[in-house]
């Protein structure tokens, strides 16, 4: 279909088996020995020209082990939508949703691993969970505003709810699923078509849970979370060839 385009991929990571000396280093056999990491999946998109709304959807599975002895089983799963009311104003929504257990296990993980830097395209600027997601998966459900405000103007706002897939347990009991919030803010200018300017600010909320999994405490006294950004960027074309 012409406004449909569906991209797919399958990976194969092959890790070397290692041993560890007396020392504590990591030492390699004459023979080599490997484990498997292998993650299929792909991307489907609807985008038709002069219509307000555009569609994107993909899924990603991960089977075989993330370490020697560790079998691997997870899953991401995730969808957003856009919708152009006007140039000024294109509102977002979506959902990223990624597989986890209820607690940690040696033998089995539901972790999804991130490759090669695409980590930095979901879960908001702050990249808050990038490092290390929980163990109890991650959801997060976001909305976001964004457009050009008047000529060489654009503006982005967004705001991410954060939840565990499973709950979160210490003090011995159950403490629920949530994980706190961010908001992030983006402005730019395009001076002309060599040079632009962009400057965001982002924070995120934390709570009890978010707490706990980051500093291994519920109580844990910390600042909010918060990072601010301006960047300059020249693209010259004085080198461009025409043929």
């Amino acid at each position: 279909m012409p406004n449909l385009s569906l991209t797919a991929l399958a990976l194969d990571e092959g890790f070397q088996k290692t041993s560890t000396d007396a020392n504590g280093s990591s030492t390699y056999g004459n023979k080599v020995s490997m484990y498997h990491r292998y993650t299929a999946g792909g991307n489907i998109k609807f985008l038709k020209k002069d219509f307000p709304l555009d569609l994107f959807a993909t899924a990603y599975f991960q089977f075989g082990k993330t370490s020697a002895t560790k079998r691997l089983n997870a899953s991401l799963l995730a969808l957003k939508a856009n919708y152009a009311f006007m140039p000024q104003f294109i509102l977002t929504a979506g959902a990223d949703r990624y597989s986890g257990g209820g607690s940690s296990n040696s033998s089995k993980s539901k972790t999804f691993n991130w490759l090669y830097g695409a980590p930095h395209s979901f879960n908001g600027y702050m990249d808050y969970w990038t490092a290390s997601l929980p163990t109890q998966g991650l959801l997060d459900v976001y909305g976001q505003v964004g457009g050009s405000i008047i000529k060489k103007w654009g503006y982005e706002v967004g705001y991410h709810l954060f939840k565990t897939v499973k709950d979160i347990e210490y003090d011995g009991a159950s403490q629920g699923k949530s994980l706190g919030s961010e908001v992030d803010i983006k402005l730019s200018y395009k001076m002309n078509d060599c040079v632009s300017v962009e400057g965001g600010w982002g924070s995120y909320f934390l709570n009890n849970n978010s707490r706990f999994l980051k500093l291994k405490s519920s109580s844990a006294a910390c600042r909010t979370p918060g990072w601010a950004y301006i960047s300059l960027t020249i693209k010259p074309d004085m080198f461009k060839i025409k043929l």
